[in-house]
């Protein structure tokens, strides 16, 4: 799961990352990883481990976080 700013929003920056785990068998659709903000499945169909891009809006859960300890 890639997730916050670079996550989201860096498709260097995960197929970096994704081809130097080519040995456990993930395999990335590079068509699918231009995604940038947004929920998707970014791992290719014969990939033996799915991988997804996932948005986080970091401000709220501080936030949340703030509230539960006042």
């Amino acid at each position: 799961c890639f997730t916050a700013g670079i996550g989201e929003n860096a498709p260097v920056v995960r197929a970096a990352i994704i081809n130097r785990l080519k040995a456990l068998g993930i395999t990335l659709d590079t068509t699918a990883n231009e995604v940038r903000g947004q929920v998707q499945k970014i791992s290719a169909s014969n990939s033996k481990i799915p991988v997804y891009v996932i948005p986080t809006n970091e401000e709220v859960m501080i936030a949340r976080e703030v509230m539960k300890h006042q």
